[in-house]
């Protein structure tokens, strides 16, 4: 499970965990989130993609969410 949130010209902010999103699960069980923040690469001088960016934007392309891949371009 995995949120993808673009905050336009700040960045990204990907967000992975392992509930459901049902208020049970959420208040009476152990689940795991772990989140990070990527800020966008200026356009004049983009730096070099890391592996986690190759292959998050792979997954996304070949998942449900393939039109989300562009926001990490």
């Amino acid at each position: 499970k995995m949120f993808l949130i673009d905050y336009g010209a700040r960045g990204v902010r990907i967000i992975i965990h392992t509930s459901n999103l049902e208020p049970m699960n959420m208040l009476y069980m152990s689940e795991g989130t772990w989140y990070q923040d990527f800020p966008r690469t200026s356009s004049s001088r983009p730096a070099p993609p890391s592996s986690f960016h190759v292959d998050l934007t792979s997954y996304l392309a070949r998942s449900s969410l393939g039109e989300a891949a562009f926001v990490l371009s």
